[in-house]
């Protein structure tokens, strides 16, 4: 594994919405969609400070959520009414593309949308 980690090439995808509502809601979204996300494996880093909120984890994506890719979600308040998300993801790809770090941040991204919509 350690090898073919050497050699595959790592592949980064990156994502930002607008969430409106406050620092503080945003930031309870970005974690409960992480780690309610098909494939959650685990909490890697947790910054809830209010400055600049960062969460990364360990996701599983690609073909039956047996792809590991890193996720990052840096969030920052705009304004009162409106805070920017930025989800980024990086995976290792072999030769049959699965758009692993891709599926992995939509998943993300998908989940903070549906919170903002309906609350939940």
């Amino acid at each position: 594994a350690g090898l073919a980690a050497k050699i595959l090439p790592t592949v980064d995808y990156q994502y930002s919405i607008t969430y409106k509502g406050s620092l503080e809601s945003a930031v309870k979204a970005a974690y409960g969609a992480i780690v309610t996300t098909d494939g959650y494996r685990k909490m890697l880093h947790t910054d809830a400070s209010f400055e600049a909120p960062v969460f990364s984890a360990l996701i599983g994506s690609g073909a039956l959520n047996m792809n590991p890719a890193v996720v990052c979600v840096v969030i920052e308040g705009t304004d009162e009414a409106n805070t920017n998300i930025h989800i980024s993801g990086s995976a290792k790809e072999g030769l049959i593309k699965q758009r692993t770090a891709e599926k992995a941040v939509m998943r993300i991204a998908e989940k903070i949308a549906f919170q903002a919509m309906t609350g939940y």
